[in-house]
């Protein structure tokens, strides 16, 4: 072999004239099979080309031969780690680390390898190092800005991937993670923007098939969304989250026989995922399967953004064991609607214990004369002595309930008398058909933007003879409220200041019209007239292809016949609000007792 082939085989490696550096490798080996520079970077070649498996072999080879070669542990360890080995690989990171602390690919490695698999905390120590060893490195900067994105500190994540743009512009990953922290703030120009730039240098990056696809959905272009993670998961079919992810878009376009098996591969994939799980849940109530649904549904607690208190207590949760003579703490989670919803289910409990209920301070007036509660505790005030807890919503599965025995006894709730005495007062001048009305939610809530209406799309109902409209309008924190065009509202919300007050002046309501709000819950409970204004893609709770409701039975529901068309609900609202309130048509589905 002539001297010096091994350095040539090298330089078309380099070159990326893989073929030819095989070659000579392959020429070098032959002369001399123990040629463990040889053998390290021939695996190499069979790792750039999808073959772990013979790379571990090759450079299983070198290794032996020279044991204390980081960079052949580093490399032997990418091979693991394709192959999903990744205790094996972790041990040969951490191998080369042992070999030389300054080996920076094994530093970036080991630290993505861990954050993969949600160690953030032992990752973090290794991807800072990288970069502190290689700072001018869009790599190093990348990987870091992912990190920083799973810790939730978005600016900081931002400032890295713009760094690492600014070092290599043409860095396909820093543009799609950039448009990923774009898209969680609502910034989807700026989002489209990056991943199309991307995918322009890289056509093949997943990563960035799938942000766009997040980006469509949540630009509503349904099937551009569907088209962009199907392509996200034939490019990497080894991501679970993925799956769940495009199983939930066909949930919301209500295709639900697409979607179980997606929901299935992804926890064939990871049993324990609990995106997957919480969002069967609700797939499942959402056909009306209660039995199955609330029992899936406590994955909710294994949520990284969880909907209420689980741990928070030293006290045990309670799991439906006897309880009799002892104190149960029944606390509220998620929002104020939920609460106003399940709190029926507390005198359905039985169980002999004094019974504490916490709800949201603005609920909590409204539910001081539920049945079976010792003691309502506004969220905030000291808690009294009690020996375990449990969740509002878990009640369901501790019931046994089947979607047939819901809801019960209907009013649950009542309205204070001298409130509503008060109000029956402050209304007497207002005459016609009285209608509550509600057009948007709290902008806190995630699909607040598809479940609000532009309320100027409500401009018609003002030519509705006869019909005086409330408005039920409260404000969130910093919220602008703009009112109907040309829409006469007699304006109180200023005065309400709890779902109690809101509750008395419903009772002298002929009828309440809102969007997805707790507004809707209220007129339920206490047995009022209510249409509801539902989007295509509604909550699970008021189920599949119908108009009604088995939670409350004076509730209608005018659904979008497809998503984001809001025109034609509100047209029908009108019409129907022209027969009901000449008499001609009745306010809901069926009138309570």
């Amino acid at each position: 072999m002539p001297p010096g082939a091994f350095d040539e085989a090298l330089r078309h490696h380099q070159a990326g004239r893989l073929d030819r550096a095989e070659i000579i490798y392959q020429r070098v080996l032959n002369k001399n099979p123990d040629h463990a520079g040889g053998l390290h970077l021939l695996g190499v070649i069979h790792f750039q080309r999808g073959e772990p498996a013979r790379t571990i072999e090759l450079i299983g080879r070198a290794i032996e031969l020279e044991p204390k070669n980081g960079n052949f542990r580093h490399n032997f360890a990418n091979a693991l780690g394709a192959l999903g080995r990744r205790a094996e690989a972790e041990a040969q990171y951490r191998a080369a680390i042992g070999l030389d602390e300054n080996h920076v690919d094994a530093h970036g490695a080991l630290g993505m390898l861990l954050l993969e698999a949600g160690r953030l905390d032992a990752a973090e120590p290794h991807l800072r190092q990288a970069h502190r060893l290689r700072p001018l490195s869009e790599i190093t900067c990348n990987n870091l800005g992912i990190l920083l994105c799973r810790r939730d500190a978005l600016e900081d994540a931002e400032a890295k991937f713009r760094e690492a743009l600014q070092l290599n512009s043409g860095f396909a990953p820093a543009h799609a993670n950039l448009g990923s922290v774009l898209r969680s703030r609502g910034a989807l120009d700026g989002a489209e923007e990056h991943c199309r730039l991307a995918l322009a240098r890289d056509a093949r990056l997943a990563e960035a098939h799938f942000v766009l696809a997040q980006v469509h959905e949540g630009r509503e272009r349904y099937d551009e969304a569907e088209r962009a993670y199907r392509t996200a998961i034939a490019l990497k079919p080894d991501c679970a989250d993925w799956y769940n992810d495009l199983a939930k878009l066909l949930v919301d376009l209500r295709r639900l026989d697409e979607a179980w098996p997606l929901f299935d591969q992804t926890l064939r994939m990871r049993p324990d995922h609990p995106e997957a799980h919480s969002n069967r849940a609700i797939a499942r109530l959402l056909t009306g399967d209660h039995l199955e649904g609330w029992t899936e549904y406590e994955w909710r607690w294994k949520l990284k953004k969880r909907p209420g208190r689980l741990d928070d207590f030293a006290q045990p949760v309670w799991n439906g064991e006897d309880i009799s003579g002892r104190t149960l703490l029944i606390h509220a989670e998620q929002g104020f609607g939920d609460t106003i919803q399940f709190c029926r289910l507390v005198p359905l409990l039985c169980s002999g214990a004094r019974v504490v209920l916490e709800a949201q301070r603005a609920v909590a007036p409204l539910l001081k004369d539920l049945p079976g509660v010792d003691e309502i505790v506004p969220r905030g005030d000291p808690l009294p002595h009690f020996d375990v807890h449990c969740p509002l919503l878990s009640l369901s599965r501790f019931l046994g309930l089947s979607l047939t025995e819901v809801p019960g006894q209907v009013p649950y709730l009542a309205a204070d008398p001298a409130r509503v005495e008060a109000w029956r007062k402050r209304l007497r001048t207002i005459g016609g058909f009285r209608v509550g009305l509600v057009w948007s939610g709290s902008p806190t809530m995630a699909d607040d933007r598809r479940r609000s209406i532009p309320p100027d799309l409500l401009s018609g109902l003002a030519a509705i003879p006869g019909v005086s409209f409330v408005s039920l309008q409260k404000r969130a924190a910093g919220q602008m409220i703009v009112a109907p065009a040309g829409l006469a509202l007699h304006d109180f919300t200023d005065e309400l200041n709890d779902f109690a007050d809101t509750a008395a002046l419903i009772a002298n309501l002929d009828l309440t019209i809102s969007v997805d709000t707790a507004v809707i819950h209220v007129a339920g409970a206490l047995g009022r007239p209510v249409w509801l204004l539902n989007r295509f893609n509604g909550c699970w709770r008021w189920l599949l292809d119908r108009d009604d409701s088995p939670w409350y039975p004076t509730l209608r529901q005018f659904r979008q016949p497809c998503p984001g068309d809001w025109s034609s609900v509100v047209a029908e609202i009108a019409q129907a609000l022209e027969l009901a309130q000449n008499g001609i048509e009745s306010l809901a589905m069926s009138a309570a007792e």
